[in-house]
C-alpha cells in the first residue's frame, strides 16, 4: 500500500503542474521545462510590442515599459491607458513581475558575446534605433539569458539580419571618423 500512495502522491503535483495549476517550481520541471516558459512570456513581449506599433503607425515601438505599453500585453485593453492588472509571472518565483527596461546597444554584440547575467525569469525590453525597433532578452534558469540553438544569447527583435548588419556597419563607419 505504501508504494502506491507514494506514486499517487507523485502524481498529483506532476497532473496540477500539467494543468498550469502550480508554477515549475513546485512540479519538479527541470530549467529547459521553466526556460520554455519564460521564452513564452518573451513572446508574450513581442506581440505587445509588434501591436502597439500596429496602433501607432506601424514603425513606432514603446520607448518605456509603461501603462500604454503594459496595455497591450494579455490581459490589457490596448487602449494605451488601461494595463494588464498584473505583471507577467516568472515562472522561477511564481510572483508577478513587469519587463524591466534594459541597455541593450547593439544587438549583434550582445548576439556575439557570452550571455549577460540575468536574473532567472526576468524578462528585459530595450527600446532599439530611436523606438524604430527592440530587443528583448529573459533570463534562463542559470542565471544568464536564454540562448539560441547555437549557444548565442537569443534576443527577439523586429530587424532582419541585414538591417541588423546594416546597423552595425554604419556605427563601424561613426566611429572610424
Amino acid at each position: 500500500m505504501r508504494a502506491t500512495q507514494a506514486i499517487v502522491l507523485a502524481i498529483i503535483p506532476l497532473t496540477l503542474a500539467a494543468c498550469g495549476l502550480v508554477p515549475g517550481y513546485y512540479s519538479g520541471a527541470d530549467g529547459q521545462e521553466t526556460d520554455k516558459r519564460v521564452w513564452e512570456n518573451m513572446r508574450d513581449l513581442q506581440t505587445a510590442a509588434e501591436h502597439y506599433a500596429a496602433n501607432h503607425g506601424g514603425d513606432k515601438y514603446p520607448l518605456a515599459v509603461d501603462d500604454a505599453f503594459k496595455s497591450y500585453l494579455p490581459g490589457g485593453r490596448e487602449d494605451d491607458k488601461t494595463p494588464r492588472p498584473v505583471g507577467l509571472i516568472n515562472p522561477f518565483s511564481g510572483a508577478n513581475e513587469w519587463p524591466s527596461l534594459g541597455g541593450i546597444k547593439s544587438i549583434t554584440e550582445v548576439r556575439r558575446q557570452s550571455p549577460p547575467w540575468l536574473r532567472p525569469g526576468e524578462i528585459q525590453y530595450t527600446p532599439v534605433a530611436g523606438g524604430r525597433g527592440y530587443a528583448i532578452i529573459g533570463g534562463a534558469h542559470d542565471g544568464h539569458a536564454l540562448r539560441d540553438w547555437d549557444g548565442r544569447t537569443l534576443v527577439f527583435t523586429n530587424f532582419s539580419e541585414e538591417e541588423l548588419l546594416e546597423q552595425e556597419s554604419g556605427r563601424d563607419r561613426s566611429r572610424r571618423r
